[in-house]
């Protein structure tokens, strides 16, 4: 590879050498300054800007403004290799700003396609789209095949970013038409345009297509063995099996990416491919590693101001520095991720950050700023969610395909029309048998026509319907998916559990994907609350319950930490009927929740509990287990009389366990005849698990749950707390 690398760089020097001779001949041939700075460029970048800024100095002396224009160009283009960002966007915009004033278009074109990378880059969509599409329109009336596929692949890459994946495949696919056009003579857009076909396939988790893609693009690229673009294919099927959590290899080739990127010195490319690597480490648990690749990634994108790497570098380590119990910092790279994203407008970028910071303040234990970016979140996700993506780029990818054979078919009738003329008499025969069968052919499919087109017609109007139904429920499905993502950033993570007791489990499995029963934790002072809830409801009804308890309780710790588990109820039950207007006659509205609420003293080992329609278990070593019994009345609801709550308290031993339930368990229906669990055998397995490790108890009552579950529907939202004290 580097024996290639090294004959591309020797044949680059070359042909700059030799336009160099001709241009020296004619200093005033455009078309010969033009091929002379790229094939310069792309021997030494460096070298390149040093003759530009010279020839620019001297063509300002001149005061020669076309001359002016092409070396700001050219120099812009030398800046953008040398990662020199800022600096090229602002050469680019003073080369079109004169090439307008002047209405010459012979550059006007490559000014603008490039302004629209950069804009697209940094997020300015509307100004991207308006300069690609101008610079599109030039060069088809210049007919400029190299051109065109340069510009429709930057379209393409456009929208990807924008996340519209099938416009971005629409002009991926056009790019790859005119690509091949010209592929013997430059097969660079070749390799670019298979590259990025590949990387919206992968976005669309379709990885045998995209690997193929990829593949397809390493050809292409190893013929010019152009560092650079070999690291971005390589990176990108590293990806591909990051995706499919296949880590050795990922990082096999995430290394030589790593290398090429290296040699070449291309910070853009190794920020990228240091974040990929993170990522793998903290896929498999190796977090100090992750944060090395992370850090190294997030400087390097910050030495180049690339807004949108400093943005994912920000919250890939701040998600987890949160995640290794560092919050405060954590929150506050966050933080800095959220306000780049809001001031460059990018919608996708600021939906990763609100999510990240729900759940970073979730694990700080502030919870009602948490909610607040978990709604942002739900409400960002709207703007961004692409739900057709999948089916279209399967349907352009079969256009394509059908284009192609199109193409050959009508390639080989011209060839046998071609043939056919070269004889007279033969093209007159053969006219009148052409004519004859097809008065034949046309005949015999008008009969069959005729016969199928009702059965057709019949087949599409049913097919319009199948369509349309499994479009709205996968809409449905891909909602409610993204509601869990919600639900899970507003409720406290399993690790929070374990933080304050490491001795316990969590059993958790919702019925449709978001659940009504949640598990609550909240530090507060010497005291640590804790609550198992099951609200009215299953799926996003009660989904919609379990936030609106939850925040219900936080609010009510927070703001009286001094309160009693009782004194709590009584607040969280007039909040959620004031809540939802349950006061008001005809309000209809009977919601609520039952829950066992407790707090823990971990210096007086003093539990205290009160409950509404939920018990707590306790067990003491003795074989037997002991119940703390709720008042018989749930949280909310059109109830008129008083709520009477009352706490319990005890103190607990060493080595107790208390269990926390809602009813989702004994409830369930299977077992060989098919009846429910029931409380008394779910009371047995808690004695039988009794003396084994919390962690093992919980799976020993997943595994039971799904066996006894079987092949029936699961009835009811399940959730199940332990814990050792």
């Amino acid at each position: 590879m580097l024996l290639v690398a090294a004959k591309n760089s020797s044949a680059q020097k070359n042909k700059s050498d030799s336009i160099y001779r001709l241009l020296t001949k004619s200093p005033g041939d455009r078309s010969l300054r033009h091929d002379f700075m790229a094939a310069y460029r792309k021997f030494s970048a460096d070298s390149a800007l040093m003759y530009g800024e010279r020839a620019l100095k001297f063509s300002l002396a001149k005061k020669d403004s076309l001359a002016i224009a092409d070396w700001y160009l050219y120099n812009a283009g030398s800046l953008d290799a040398l990662e020199r960002k800022q600096e090229s966007k602002d050469e680019f915009l003073k080369s079109a700003a004169i090439l307008r004033s002047q209405n010459d278009t012979f550059l006007l074109d490559d000014a603008l396609n490039s302004l629209g990378f950069i804009e697209t880059k940094e997020f300015h969509f509307k100004q991207a789209k308006d300069d690609l599409e101008e610079a599109n329109a030039m060069r088809i009336r210049a007919h400029d095949t190299a051109g065109l596929a340069g510009n429709l692949l930057n379209i393409g890459y456009m929208y990807g970013a924008m996340g519209d994946y099938p416009r971005s495949l629409e002009y991926y696919y056009k790019a790859l038409d005119w690509a091949r056009l010209i592929e013997n003579k430059d097969p660079t857009y070749m390799g670019k345009v298979l590259n990025n076909l590949g990387s919206i396939y992968m976005d669309q988790k379709k990885y045998k297509d995209a690997i193929g893609f990829f593949r397809q693009a390493l050809i292409y690229k190893k013929k010019l063995g152009n560092k650079n673009d070999l690291a971005s294919t390589y990176n990108n099927i590293g990806s591909n099996f990051m995706e499919q959590k296949q880590y050795d290899s990922a990082l096999y080739y995430f290394r030589i990416a790593l290398d090429l990127r290296e040699q070449t010195h291309d910070s853009h490319g190794l920020a990228i491919i240091h974040n990929n690597v993170g990522q793998v480490f903290e896929e498999q648990g190796q977090l100090a590693k992750a944060e090395e690749e992370y850090r190294l990634a997030l400087d390097l994108r910050e030495s180049i101001n690339d807004k949108n790497g400093i943005l994912g570098s920000l919250t890939s380590l701040g998600k987890l520095l949160c995640k290794t119990n560092r919050s405060p910092e954590g929150i506050s790279l966050l933080r800095r991720a959220n306000d780049l994203a809001v001031q460059e407008g990018a919608l996708s970028q600021r939906y990763d950050a609100s999510l990240a910071l729900a759940k970073g303040l979730n694990y700080a234990g502030q919870y009602q700023e948490g909610l607040q970016y978990s709604l942002l979140a739900l409400d960002l996700k709207d703007s961004i969610l692409n739900v057709a993506a999948d089916e279209n780029a399967a349907e352009m990818k079969a256009r394509y395909d059908l284009d192609q054979s199109t193409r050959a078919i009508e390639k080989l009738k011209q060839d046998q029309k071609e043939t056919a003329l070269k004889n007279n008499a033969e093209q007159s025969r053969m006219l009148t048998l052409l004519i004859s069968g097809s008065v034949v052919a046309v005949l015999i499919i008008l009969f069959f026509f005729v016969r199928v087109r009702e059965n057709r017609k019949a087949r599409r109007v049913l097919q319009l319907a199948n369509d349309e139904i499994g479009m709205k429920n996968k809409n449905i499905t891909d909602s409610i998916n993204y509601a869990k993502h919600i639900q899970l950033a507003v409720l406290p993570e399993k690790e929070l559990l374990t933080q304050y007791f490491p001795d316990s489990f969590v059993l958790y499995k919702p019925k449709d994907i978001v659940s009504g029963d949640f598990f609550w934790i909240h530090p507060s002072e010497n005291k640590i609350w804790f609550a198992v809830a099951d609200c009215t409801g299953h799926g996003v009804p009660g989904a919609f319950m379990s936030v609106l308890g939850s925040s219900q309780l936080t609010n009510a710790v927070t703001e009286s930490p001094h309160s009693t588990p009782s004194e709590i109820l009584h607040r969280i039950d007039h909040g959620i009927r004031k809540q939802l207007h349950q006061d008001k006659a005809g309000s209809g509205s009977r919601d609520g929740m039952d829950i066992a609420l407790c707090t823990w003293d971990q210096k007086k080992r003093e539990l205290i509990f009160a409950g509404a329609n939920r018990p707590v278990i306790i067990y003491r070593n003795t074989a037997q287990l002991e119940f703390l019994l709720p008042q018989k009345t749930a949280i909310g609801g059109m109830v008129d009389e008083e709520k009477n709550f009352s706490d319990q308290c005890i103190v607990l031993e060493k080595n107790n366990a208390l269990y926390l339930y809602t009813d989702g368990f004994p409830d369930q229906f299977g077992g060989p005849k098919g009846k429910k669990f029931k409380s008394a055998q779910f009371r047995d397995l808690l004695v039988k698990f009794s003396s084994a490790d919390m962690e093992h108890t919980g799976m020993e009552l997943d595994q039971m749950f799904d066996e006894w579950k079987g092949e029936l529907e699961q009835v009811d939202d399940v959730c199940v707390l332990g814990i050792r004290f």
